[in-house]
């Protein structure tokens, strides 16, 4: 598993997420200030950094993508403004309110605690930050959900930790953000139909 997961998944993201570029580049449009992004991968979403963004920490857990977002980041001659950290969402080194922006972008659906993470990401965030979401999600559709929770046991090894079954959206209302501008819909950029409904937009801490 460590060889397909250090090695093999990285590629297989990387293609699964490819269309998703225009998605990216809308969510990314919102970021300010002090920027912290969850899960950054292979640094697919370093090429939409704005104008308005004054810092930006990308961060994830495993040293195999943040060699590669390294590689990507010189490539786009960004390295020298993004400060890539190893680390993960449950245990965040960053004081308190410490980040006007906090990015997830497909990373709430593998950490480990998701309701840790969300403590983590609202504690960090100052007052009024913007959290900037594009998740999929458990589907409201039964017999979607119901193949979902089949194949998330499967699907969780294959995709290196992967839930098809989080209802996220609710999990962050749980925790006491102050408004939701937040869409939920089918998007066929994501492949099958398990992980093709999706939640995108602004939580305000």
């Amino acid at each position: 598993m460590k060889l397909y997961s250090q090695h093999i998944f990285p590629h297989l993201e990387a293609i699964a997420t490819s269309g998703l570029k225009s998605k990216r580049k809308r969510l990314l449009s919102f970021a300010f200030g002090n920027v912290l992004e969850i899960g950054t991968g292979a640094g697919q979403n370093f090429q939409f950094l704005n104008s308005n963004i004054t810092s930006y920490t990308a961060l994830d857990p495993s040293p195999t993508f943040i060699s590669k977002a390294l590689k990507h980041s010189k490539k786009l001659h960004k390295h020298k403004a993004i400060n890539l950290i190893q680390g993960n969402a449950e245990n965040l080194s960053f004081k308190t309110n410490s980040f006007d922006t906090v990015i997830c972008f497909l990373v709430l659906c593998t950490v480990f605690d998701i309701i840790e993470s969300i403590k983590q990401i609202k504690r960090v965030l100052k007052p009024d930050g913007k959290l900037l979401l594009f998740e999929h999600v458990l589907a409201t559709n039964a017999k979607v959900s119901k193949w979902q929770h089949f194949l998330n046991p499967l699907w969780s090894q294959i995709g290196c930790g992967c839930n098809l079954t989080r209802n996220t959206l609710s999990l962050i209302n749980n925790e006491g953000f102050n408004s939701f501008d937040v869409s939920c819909y089918q998007s066929s950029s994501m492949g099958f139909p398990i992980t093709s409904q999706v939640i995108e937009g602004i939580a305000r801490n």
